[in-house]
């Protein structure tokens, strides 16, 4: 259901993007159905999550399996949490056909009554990423998400999606992710990531689409 979810909010972007796009492409039915399939790249295999036209925008969507980047505890948390992570990074990226990029990221948390200390993330809220060698990218969420609990595991779970434009793909493609920095409606959070080579090796499996 969260899946689904959020796919749903992506779309509404993108319909968003079409109507304001001479550029958009418009396609009745997929030839070959990948979901479930693994890509094979140099860098690295994927297996894709979800491949599908969305009826609105007539849009093909393609998105690949979320993988953790990173666990963190906070300091003040670590006596509570003492055998597992306060806080999982999971990410995965996905592909529009006419070439659109996106970065989704799932901020999942190890109780559901820390809701309060992040208040959210914003649409406009921007992410830092700093690379290995230093470079920086800035990206902007364009979704508003104040969480959603999952009660059956005890979870709370964040969304963002940040789209990806050419110049930042260049190097987010050729650079391996040292750290992420959050803007929260609660304040700024960094992390650092442990998945290195995450955005390079999902990328490359996203370039064997045709």
């Amino acid at each position: 259901m969260l899946k689904k979810t959020f796919i749903f909010l992506i779309l509404s972007f993108l319909l968003f993007i079409s109507c304001n796009s001479n550029k958009a492409i418009r396609i009745d039915t997929l030839k070959t159905n990948l979901t479930g399939k693994t890509l094979q790249s140099p860098s690295g295999n994927c297996i894709v999550d979800y491949d599908e036209i969305d009826k609105i925008t007539g849009k093909r969507i393609t998105g690949l399996k979320q993988e953790t980047i990173f666990t963190y505890t906070n300091e003040n948390l670590k006596k509570y949490f003492t055998n597992r992570p306060f806080m999982t990074g999971e990410a995965s990226l996905s592909k529009t056909n006419d070439g659109i990029v996106f970065l989704n990221l799932f901020f999942i948390i190890d109780t559901k009554y820390i809701k309060v200390w992040y208040n959210g993330i914003a649409a406009k809220n921007m992410m830092r990423i700093t690379m290995i060698n230093g470079d920086k990218v800035f990206l902007e969420n364009v979704l508003n998400d104040t969480g959603e609990n999952d009660l059956k595991n005890n979870k709370l779970i964040y969304r963002a999606v940040f789209p990806v434009n050419k110049s930042d793909l260049k190097i987010l493609k050729k650079h391996e992710i040292d750290k992420i920095g959050v803007l929260w409606n609660g304040g700024f959070e960094e992390y650092n990531i442990y998945n290195i080579d995450f955005f390079i090796r999902q990328y490359d499996c996203l370039k064997r689409i045709k």
